[in-house]
């Protein structure tokens, strides 16, 4: 008679606790692992500092050249606080990316071969979606990051990168219209 209530007991418990981990679980799904955030970081900078290269090839425009040169500027800081944070915190500054990954090989494709009169509107709009998904996965990181260094690196850089998402965002309403 003792084994059934034991076993009912135990199947209740279980029961009980798997709903809480389940919510952890979740809670815990949309934070990036330290090796994930620094593989799309590395990317992501890469990609800011091409990006901008093309633009001081490509823009008509004076005040967008300025911007690429503020981002080639900014984002080498940028990759070398990276090396550092990367360092820090017991990972392999060799693992950082220094190749664009597909989907940002991709979107640099479109950006070399857009017409000359396109060419300003399509990279303020690619740094614009870029800041944007920036400042989101640092903030996310910098809140729930598995690594304390790394955090510390989110924290540091998050202001930066929404001066940047500002001055875009700038570009993106009134220089361009949109």
């Amino acid at each position: 008679m003792k084994k059934p209530l034991y076993i009912l007991l135990f199947i209740l418990s279980t029961a009980l606790t798997q709903p809480a981990q389940a919510q952890d679980d979740t809670a815990n799904q949309g934070v990036l692992s330290a090796q994930e955030f620094v593989q799309k970081v590395g990317v992501a900078n890469q990609f800011e500092m091409e990006s901008s290269e093309l633009a001081l090839q490509r823009s008509q425009r004076e005040d967008i050249k300025e911007f690429a040169r503020l981002m080639i500027t900014d984002h080498g800081a940028v990759g070398d606080s990276l090396k550092t944070a990367v360092s820090g915190a017991g990972l392999k500054v060799e693992d950082i990316p220094e190749v664009l990954d597909p989907k940002h090989a991709a979107i640099m494709t479109g950006l070399k071969a857009a017409a000359p009169e396109e060419f300003d509107q399509k990279y303020v709009r690619v740094q614009k979606d870029g800041h944007d998904e920036a400042v989101e996965l640092f903030q996310s990181y910098m809140s729930g990051g598995d690594n304390a260094v790394l955090r510390e690196f989110a924290a540091a850089t998050l202001p930066t990168l929404k001066q940047h998402q500002d001055h875009i965002h700038q570009f993106t309403e009134i220089a361009l219209g949109n």
